[in-house]
């Protein structure tokens, strides 16, 4: 039983420090573009480009272990869980609820992190030498859509949290 407790705990602080290192976007997003900004775009296009190229490397392989994490906590614990309590005449509806949010997360990471992914692969794309402005306004639109895949990683990582509580304060009715 502690092995199970030890692996729980590790998935969600997994969770924890992946979405802490991999997923912080700044808060604000520029939309008007100095002079300046546009001229060190043009200036430093090659190491931006291959930064962002290292960047696209790292996201996948972290989208993968995300990925991963989510679909083993849903089919290792959760659902083994809930279908054990069923066949125990046993029911407990925040753990069914736990079963359907974290579906919905899964299905939302899914999508989000494509959107996320095509729009990065757009940026790419963008000749950042002689099309600054053109770069930098699809910088704006994948920082925003990383933003908005921060936000789904964020209820992945609530909706584990909430359950691991949710599954403690049943043994605690047995």
């Amino acid at each position: 039983m502690e092995i199970r407790r030890f692996r729980t705990v590790f998935a969600v602080a997994t969770v924890v420090i992946i979405t802490t290192l991999f997923f912080a976007v700044p808060k604000a997003f520029a939309t008007e573009w100095t002079d300046d900004e546009r001229s060190y775009v043009a200036q430093n296009c090659s190491s931006i480009l291959i930064s962002l190229k290292n960047l696209q490397v790292s996201d996948a392989n972290t989208r993968a272990y995300l990925g991963n994490i989510l679909e083993g906590t849903t089919t290792r614990y959760i659902t083994r869980l809930n279908v054990r309590l069923l066949r125990n005449n046993l029911s407990v509806p925040e753990l069914i609820s736990d079963q359907s949010d974290i579906a919905a997360v899964k299905s939302a990471f899914s999508t989000s992190y494509i959107k996320y992914a095509r729009s990065l692969e757009d940026l790419i794309k963008i000749n950042c030498r002689s099309n600054p402005l053109g770069f930098l306004n699809q910088l704006v639109i994948v920082r925003t859509n990383r933003a908005a895949l921060r936000e789904v990683v964020e209820r992945a990582k609530t909706i584990i949290v909430d359950h691991t509580n949710n599954v403690e304060a049943f043994k605690e009715t047995l």
